[in-house]
């Protein structure tokens, strides 16, 4: 799920640890940012009939899926508010299982709510160490900072997160296969980032509010 705050300005994003917390599992993009991600729990069913429909309201096994995700991969720091709704990249390698993105809105938790639920430990509950740190990014750092705009790349776009992120990508990403894996054109979650922040940006600069459909 790509998770903006209320403002429409500000992603929240995780960086992805060096070690994954599960053993035997192969890195996958480890030490560059990323979307809180996650298996849904939508039946088929409801899958088809949302890709074809215009999107309704979510419903409760989609809710609870984005809430466990969000909780566990943006380490408490955030809940889930509520959606935006569904990001549709096209088929993909699995058909309807694929290339299928949620948006939606996070907010901060409390000092409070995080002192009265502490992290669970890697060896008791290693989904919420999939992330080593979590960070936000703001649309108007992205413009004014790093240039990015519209009509910018998607390997831009994410190349800049990686630097807010400070988990730059080197210029030459030959022998460095998480940073390959990081902009890879088949990484479907990272690229729609790129796409809706690409989106906002668009709405943005003819004046209109920043927020995607």
């Amino acid at each position: 799920m790509i998770s903006w705050l209320e403002d429409n300005e500000t992603i929240v994003l995780g960086v992805k640890a060096t070690e994954p917390p599960y053993p035997g599992q192969d890195p996958y993009g480890v030490g560059y940012p990323a979307v809180v991600g996650g298996t849904s729990e939508m039946t088929d069913a409801a899958k088809r009939s949302r890709w074809r429909h215009e999107i309704g309201p979510i419903d409760d096994m989609a809710r609870s899926t984005l809430e466990k995700e969000v909780d566990e991969e943006l380490k408490r720091e955030y809940r889930f508010a509520s959606e935006r709704g569904m990001w549709n990249m096209g088929e993909g390698a699995y058909g309807n299982t694929t290339n299928r993105i949620w948006t939606g809105y996070v907010s901060p938790t409390s000092a409070k709510y995080r002192e009265d639920h502490p992290l669970p430990s890697k060896e008791d509950d290693p989904s919420f160490h999939e992330n080593e740190r979590v960070f936000t990014v703001t649309l108007t750092e992205l413009q004014q900072r790093y240039r990015i705009t519209s009509g910018s790349s998607n390997e831009e776009v994410l190349r800049a997160v990686a630097e807010v992120a400070g988990t730059s990508v080197p210029d030459q990403l030959e022998g460095n296969e998480q940073a390959e894996i990081y902009l890879a054109p088949d990484n479907y979650p990272l690229q729609a980032l790129a796409n809706q922040i690409k989106g906002a940006l668009t709405e943005r600069e003819q004046g209109a509010p920043t927020a995607p459909e």
